[in-house]
């Protein structure tokens, strides 16, 4: 506990009242300046600058040698310090005055225990008891010597200086209560700890319950130990670091919200305390809320010398939807630590990020200057490099790599796959990749790498055959699709190809050019297989991109109007295989009022009353609804294998089967509606489409459309569960 008092008593001496201690200074020609100076040591000592404190000793003891006061005074602050050498300089011209001053025996006692000589500092201690018996100082310090070689000994000491000296039971019941502390019995030190806190319950009781709180931490009572040290609070509000430790130990005793409390009030305190600023960070973090946690890191005093904190903030800030933020925080901490090699290598990668491969070299660059040994920075730029076309300083950065990791299957196989998408020394290409699998033979990146090394090569049924193993271990991965439908092409294999680069133009991972560079393939092929074996292609594609899952549950809005009356309902949708949807409307309390079950043999509903309509108009409506909704959500409408593509001058694409017309959207990625074929005049129109886990596009909007009847099934808060 870094407090004056608390260091003083660690010594075994207290502070002395400025009034009462210069009374002491003798009233010689000097008195005024050794008076100054000491008064000065203590302002400095308030302070808690000891070294300071001891130099204005020092000039006081020079004003007025002839003080013993001064020079006690000295040496006492001189052993805090750890000078020994002045300690008993200053102790002995103390002695020189007054050779029987029991204080200035026992200051000279301890500077020789703490020169390890333990037999004369024994006789100091006894020397000053025979002239003081009632000396606590001495009492305390010898039965702390004693210890040492017979502890019962230095109780029976005690107890004696107890019996004689009753007035200061306090302190002496700490003193034994250290001495069981040595000897690790605990119960009976918490005893004694507790009889001198009730003989001094304010501010005299805080060594004792800081001693107390202490040996509750060790033996693992932490709440006990809490209340403790808050009682030391109570006396000491000001205690910034033991308020934080009670913050933490408030955590270790599972209470964030008192941990919470506290660091609030260390804050209060010390604005830029940085143990409850990165705690509170923390919480802020735990909450959801960076940019809070961030502004609480940008608060701490240990900010302008700790990296650490500059990046975190970064991180924090980029979380929180601040990216600029981010960046430019980054940009600050690297100009203050422009050696910090950690610094520059998360400016790089930021840089990166947002697409400014320029500079993003630059600092990666400087992260490998200095830091050469660090092989994620090297990786990061030798990556770099080769996004940025530049092969030759990638591979020179990539050999530098594996001839320090030469069993790194992740390096082995980013050069080998760079060299082969270049055409560049496929041998060798090949060699690394197959090191790589060598050592993890089921990884579905370096297969799909192997199969492209093939691809290169001219090997086109070999590279197809890999690319479908690759496809099968990373199903959703829209560059190994990508490959598999050139490699397919290359092979004649027309149909797999266009069914990879539709799969993979459907992923969220393809947009953009390359979105549009997968269609233009697949149109491509279509022009050669006509309108039938595109409409089964289409059909296969869209069970798989857009049918039903294997399971989808949650909260639903239904809302439209019939015939002029509106309705709104909150839902529970339940789907699941085998093709079974079930849908409650919900009243007030959430209780079902409305169950509707259908399966591919049966559909079963209650009764609705919808005022102003005939129930039978509102069951067939209803019934319509709901079919529509299951023949969508079980894939049914994607069902068979005949469709025909039509295309349309005025409008985009549909495929035509015998029971459905399907409206494509413009780019055929998803089907825009469905309508019964022949129609029975409605439709269900699909809209807002997300990926689901399995990467198929589930619409959050399902409208049916009718004349008469609009009925959307808004998908608000329906989940699939990932896939296994």
């Amino acid at each position: 506990m870094p407090t004056l008092t608390l260091l003083f008593l660690a010594h075994g001496f207290f502070p002395i009242p400025a009034a009462a201690a210069l009374s002491g200074v003798s009233a010689s020609s000097a008195a005024f300046e050794a008076q100054s100076a000491y008064a000065a040591s203590l302002l400095a000592e308030g302070r808690g600058a000891y070294a300071s404190a001891f130099q204005d000793l020092e000039k006081a003891a020079a004003a007025d040698p002839s003080s013993p006061f001064l020079a006690r005074q000295a040496a006492k602050i001189a052993l805090g310090l750890g000078n020994l050498t002045k300690a008993e300089a200053y102790a002995r011209a103390a002695l020189k005055v007054n050779a029987l001053d029991p204080e200035a025996l026992v200051l000279l006692g301890r500077v020789e225990w703490a020169r390890g000589q333990f037999t004369k500092s024994q006789d100091r201690f006894e020397k000053a008891l025979r002239i003081q018996p009632s000396s606590e100082e001495a009492t305390f310090s010898l039965a702390s010597l004693l210890v040492r070689t017979s502890t019962s000994s230095a109780r029976d000491l005690l107890d004696r200086f107890l019996k004689e000296n009753p007035s200061k039971a306090p302190q002496t019941y700490l003193a034994l209560a250290q001495l069981y502390l040595n000897e690790r019995d605990y119960e009976k030190a918490a005893r004694e700890l507790q009889s001198s806190i009730a003989l001094y319950p304010g501010f005299e009781s805080i060594p004792a319950r800081f001693s107390l709180a202490q040996l509750y931490e060790a033996s693992g009572s932490t709440v006990a130990a809490i209340q403790e040290y808050l009682q030391i609070v109570r006396v000491q509000p000001h205690d910034l670091r033991l308020i934080d430790h009670i913050g933490e130990l408030d955590i270790e005793a599972g209470d964030p919200q008192a941990a919470r409390a506290a660091f609030n009030a260390a804050k209060s305190l010390e604005p830029a305390d940085p143990i409850a600023n990165l705690w509170l960070a923390q919480f802020a973090e735990d909450a959801g809320r960076p940019i809070e946690a961030a502004r609480f890191l940008s608060e701490s005093a240990a900010l302008p010398k700790d990296p650490t904190l500059w990046l975190k903030i970064a991180y924090l800030q980029m979380r929180g939807a601040r990216a600029d933020d981010g960046l430019q925080t980054l940009r600050e901490a690297l100009s203050r630590f422009p050696r910090n090699a950690r610094v520059a290598y998360f400016l790089g990668m930021a840089y990166e990020d947002r697409g400014r491969n320029g500079k993003a070299l630059r600092a990666l660059r400087a992260a490998v200057q200095d830091d050469p040994g660090n092989d994620q920075a090297r990786y990061a730029l030798a990556a770099a490099e080769e996004q940025a076309g530049d092969i030759a300083a990638a591979e020179k950065e990539f050999r530098r790599l594996i001839a320090r990791n030469p069993k790194n299957p992740e390096i082995l196989n980013y050069l080998g796959y760079s060299l082969a998408d270049r055409g560049l020394k496929l041998q060798e290409a090949r060699d690394l990749v197959e090191r790589a699998l060598a050592i993890e033979p089921t990884n579905g990146a370096y297969i799909d790498s192997l199969g492209w090394v093939y691809y290169k090569e001219g090997r086109y049924r070999e590279a197809l055959k890999e690319l479908d193993l690759a496809h099968a271990a990373m199903p959703y991965d829209e560059t190994i699709l990508d490959h598999r439908g050139d490699a397919a092409a290359a092979a004649k294999d027309y149909e797999t190809a266009w069914s990879s680069w539709m799969r993979s133009a459907s992923l969220p991972a393809s947009a953009g050019a390359r979105r549009k560079s997968l269609l233009a393939k697949a149109r491509r092929i279509e022009a050669g297989l006509g309108p039938q074996t595109t409409g089964r292609l289409y059909l296969a594609y869209l069970r798989q991109s857009q049918g039903s899952a294997e399971k989808l549950s949650g909260l639903c809005a239904l809302e439209g109007s019939l015939l002029g009356h509106r309705f709104a309902f909150e839902t529970l949708l339940d789907f699941r295989q085998p093709a079974t949807l079930n849908l409650d409307l919900l009243g007030p309390l959430f209780t079902p009022f409305f169950r509707a079950k259908v399966s591919s043999e049966t559909i079963a509903m209650d009764p609705v009353d919808i005022p102003g309509l005939s129930p039978r108009t509102v069951e067939s409506n209803l019934r319509e609804t709901v079919l529509l909704f299951y023949d969508f959500l079980s894939g049914a409408a994607f069902g068979g294998a005949e469709a025909k593509l039509v295309r349309h001058w005025f409008s985009s694409p549909s495929l035509e089967t015998p029971s459905w017309v399907i409206r494509l959207s413009r780019d055929g990625l998803f089907a825009r509606s469905i309508t019964p074929n022949p129609s029975r005049g409605a439709r269900l129109d699909l809209s807002l489409f997300e990926p689901l886990p399995d990467m198929r596009l589930l619409p959050r909007v399902a409208k049916v459309v009718k004349r008469g009847l609009r009925a959307s099934l808004i998908l608000k808060d329906v989940h699939a569960p990932a896939p296994k």
